[in-house]
C-alpha cells in the first residue's frame, strides 16, 4: 500500500516554541505508520529550517535557509501544523502553503487570523450572540501611560482585571491585575508578546473549554466530552497548564446537561462565524447562567495530556486516531491534490 507523507511542522519562532517542540513530538511518536511516513520539519528560533530523514527525529536530512528553498524539494502529501503562536498560527504559514498548493491541517488563512486575534475574536463573538467579558484595547502607534490606562480601567470595568496581549497564546503574557500598583507590570508583560493590549474585566466563574471537530461549511460537526478547569492558580495561566499538579482537568465537566447542550451549540457558533475547519477549541466561564466566550484556539496543544486528546478519549477515541481524524479532516479540504491512502489500516 502507498503510504501518504506527512510534513509534520514544529518549532517557530514565537514564545510557544516550546510547546510546540512538545505537541511535534508527541505526534510524531503517535502517528499511524501503518498509513504514514513521517518527515519531521523544524523551524528554528533563528528562522532557519531543519528537515529530518523520514520517519526519524534525530538524523538531520538536510538544513535550509529559509522555507521556501525546503518545500521545493520537499512534497508531502499534507503538512500536519504543530506550531503555535505568532507566524505559525496566525494565518500566514497558512497563506505561504496555500500559494505553494500545499495542504494541511487545521483553518486557512482567515480562521487563523482572526483566532489569534482576540479583539476580533471579541467583535464576532458578540456578532454571532455570543457573550464575552468586558473589555478595553491599548497599545499602538500611541501606547497610553499606565496611569491613563488605570483611570480607563477605573471609570469602565474596575479592578480586578485580566491583562492580555491581543495576539498570543498559552496564557503567555496574561496577568491578573488586582489594583493600579500591578498595572505597569503587567502591561510591560503583555508588550512582549503583541503591540496591543486587551483588558478584560475578570469574571470569577466555572473555566470550561469546548472542543469542536468538522468544518465551518459542513453540518457534520463533532463537540467532544467539555472539559473543566480547575487551576490552583487564581486563573489557568501558563503554569498551570504546563505543570504537573497545578491544575485538576474534569472530563466531563461538572455541569448540568442543559449548560453542557448551550456549551455546545455556542461553541459551534464560534467556530463556524471564525470560518474555523478542522478542528478548534472555545474556552469558556460560566457564571450566574452566563456563558461567557473568552478566546479561540485554532492549533489547540497536541500532546498526548493536551485538553483536545483528553477529551477525545473520553468518546473513546486514541490519540492515534485522532491524528488520523484531522489529517483526514485536512485531506478532504483538499480533495483534488492528494490521495487518500487506507483509512482503515
Amino acid at each position: 500500500m502507498n503510504k501518504l507523507m506527512v510534513g509534520l511542522l514544529m518549532g517557530g519562532t514565537s514564545s510557544e516554541r516550546g510547546v510546540s517542540l512538545a505537541t511535534g513530538k508527541e505526534l510524531f511518536a503517535n502517528i499511524n505508520r501503518n498509513r504514514f511516513d513521517v518527515t519531521c520539519v523544524e523551524w528554528n528560533a533563528d528562522n532557519s529550517w531543519t528537515e529530518y530523514s523520514v520517519n526519524s527525529l534525530s538524523a538531520v536530512k538536510t538544513a535550509h535557509k529559509n522555507a521556501l528553498e525546503l518545500f521545493r524539494g520537499l512534497k508531502p502529501d499534507i503538512v500536519f501544523i504543530a506550531l503555535h503562536g505568532a507566524n505559525g498560527e496566525d494565518g500566514r504559514l497558512q497563506g505561504f502553503l496555500d500559494i505553494l498548493g500545499i495542504p494541511y491541517t487545521g483553518s486557512g488563512v482567515l480562521g487563523s487570523a482572526l483566532g489569534m486575534n482576540k479583539l476580533l475574536c471579541k467583535q464576532i463573538f458578540r456578532a454571532a450572540g455570543v457573550a464575552t467579558p468586558e473589555h478595553l484595547v491599548c497599545g499602538g502607534q500611541n501606547p497610553a501611560a499606565a496611569e491613563e490606562v488605570d483611570l480607563k480601567i477605573r471609570e469602565t470595568i474596575g479592578y480586578p482585571c485580566v491583562v492580555k496581549p491581543n495576539a498570543s497564546g498559552s496564557s503567555i503574557g496574561v496577568t491578573k491585575v488586582h489594583n493600579a500598583m500591578e498595572l505597569p507590570g503587567a502591561l510591560a508583560r503583555a508588550l512582549k508578546e503583541d503591540e496591543y493590549i486587551l483588558i478584560e474585566e475578570y469574571i470569577k466563574g466555572i473555566e470550561v473549554s469546548v472542543a469542536v471537530m468538522g468544518e465551518h461549511d459542513s453540518s457534520e460537526k463533532l463537540v467532544l466530552p467539555i472539559v473543566e478547569i480547575v487551576p490552583a492558580n487564581e486563573f489557568f495561566d501558563y503554569e498551570s497548564k504546563y505543570t504537573d499538579g497545578k491544575s485538576r482537568e474534569l472530563v466531563p465537566a461538572r455541569i448540568s446537561k442543559e449548560v453542557e447542550k448551550r456549551l455546545g451549540e455556542q461553541a459551534v457558533k464560534v467556530h463556524d462565524a471564525l470560518m474555523c475547519n478542522g478542528y478548534s477549541r472555545i474556552d469558556f466561564l460560566i457564571k450566574d447562567d452566563v456563558l461567557y466566550a473568552l478566546e479561540t484556539n485554532t492549533l489547540p496543544g497536541m500532546t498526548n495530556n493536551s485538553l483536545y486528546p483528553k477529551m477525545a478519549r473520553a468518546i473513546g477515541m486514541t490519540f492515534p486516531q485522532l491524528i488520523d481524524k484531522l489529517i483526514d479532516l485536512g485531506l478532504a479540504r483538499f480533495p483534488k491534490k492528494v490521495k487518500t491512502g487506507n483509512p482503515t489500516a
